[in-house]
């Protein structure tokens, strides 16, 4: 049975919170390669990630941190939305996610 959207949102409200909304790429795994935006944390090791798309916000995935590597991009708007238990659509979290990932093409082209 999923998990509805509210009961996700207060999960994710109540565990950690600096790495919510960041920009994730997976590195193990059959998604490896794909991005993925942080929803939630479940300890030291585990975060909850989704993408709307494979892994919708009600069913986010359980992932290693050492299986991720972190972007360094974080939508403010995001996390605000989760730290209130909002209902996020899926929709929107793909929106997140795409301009989340142009600023990090972008900001790999930008000469250092």
């Amino acid at each position: 049975m999923r998990k509805k959207p509210e009961d996700f949102c207060n999960f994710a409200a109540n565990f950690g919170t600096e790495r919510l909304g960041s920009l994730v790429k997976s590195t193990a795994g059959r998604d490896c390669g794909r991005f993925f935006v942080v929803v939630g944390k479940i300890d030291e090791k585990y975060i909850l990630i989704a993408d709307g798309d494979l892994r919708p916000i009600e069913a986010p995935k359980k992932k290693k941190l050492k299986h991720i590597e972190d972007m360094n991009i974080l939508s403010e708007e995001l996390k605000e939305r989760l730290l209130r238990r909002e209902h996020i659509q899926n929709a929107e979290l793909r929106k997140i996610k795409k301009l989340l990932v142009s600023e990090s093409a972008q900001a790999a082209d930008e000469p250092e």
